[in-house]
């Protein structure tokens, strides 16, 4: 038989400094194994999270190491879906965090990891409610050109965009020049290379341009 569905459409209220990440999961130990995956990536991190029991007691577990857990808790309130999981977090990026919040057995996927003003579409039954999807910041208003993209590959120093970079990428990039020497730089008598610098010369140069990624017979010299 079918069943009226209404569509509600819930604004996470956040401050602009803190990133939300979205997602749904199973299983009461969702905020334990979560809490874990979090703690893992740093002391840095401040966060909160709170998921939404879909059956039994159907109540909203909490955690975190923040007075965030009571921004995650008004947030999961607010959207009221059975299984959704919010995490909010300050001190660190979604970049940093989710691959560990993706690998929790317990999580079925994430619906979005922003620092954005989000909208969350709730539809509605008889049933319950649940997440259809996001509206995640605001629309595009053109497309890059020549320019963007420099920035976009060759972030400023000392910019947001930069720091979510990690140097082995920049390196490979060119922006970051190696430490110790190079193939290039390497005198005809050397018989090896340490595993440490044959890493790092496969991906640059060094004028800092990317080589092949391939790894070169090494002949010993006698």
């Amino acid at each position: 038989m079918a069943t009226a569905v209404a569509l509600e459409t819930v604004t996470i209220d956040k401050p602009d400094d803190v990133n939300v990440i979205v997602g749904q999961a199973h299983f009461i130990k969702t905020v334990e194994d979560l809490y874990e995956a979090l703690v893992g990536v740093g002391p840095h991190l401040r966060f909160g999270l709170a998921f939404c029991e879909a059956s039994g007691d159907r109540l909203i577990r909490r955690t975190g190491n923040d007075e965030l857990v009571t921004l995650a808790v008004g947030t999961a309130q607010a959207i009221g879906a059975g299984h959704c999981f919010v995490v909010v977090l300050r001190g660190g990026f979604p970049v940093n965090v989710l691959n560990p919040v993706k690998s929790v057995p317990e999580v079925c996927t994430v619906f979005c990891a922003t620092a954005n003003v989000v909208d969350v579409l709730v539809a509605v039954t008889d049933r319950g409610r649940g997440i259809v999807g996001v509206i995640d910041g605001a629309p595009p208003v053109g497309v890059e050109g020549d320019a963007d993209v420099e920035r976009r590959r060759v972030p400023a120093p000392g910019s947001r965009l930069q720091a979510l970079i990690p140097p082995r990428v920049r390196r490979y990039r060119g922006e970051v020049r190696t430490n110790g020497p190079t193939r290039a730089a390497r005198g005809a008598g050397q018989s090896k290379l340490t595993p440490a610098d044959d890493q790092v010369s496969d991906r640059t140069g060094g004028d800092g341009t990317a080589l092949s990624s391939a790894r070169p017979t090494i002949a010993k010299m006698e």
